[in-house]
């Protein structure tokens, strides 16, 4: 899901409002789960339980 979304490119002329959307979502949910990259917030999502196992390989 996080891994994902980060390396989302929409086709449509406001892309740029899109990513900085998403760099500001990604952001918050890293402070959330006290981590600084996608690798770290995966890790963290799956020890909290918030991501079942099986969901990423």
């Amino acid at each position: 899901m996080i891994s994902n979304f980060a390396s989302y490119k929409p086709d449509f002329p406001n892309s740029v409002t899109v990513d900085a959307t998403g760099k500001y979502n990604l952001t918050k949910i890293f402070g959330k789960l006290n981590v600084h990259s996608r690798s770290e917030a995966i890790y963290e999502a799956k020890r909290l339980g918030l991501i079942p196992n099986g969901d990423f390989i």
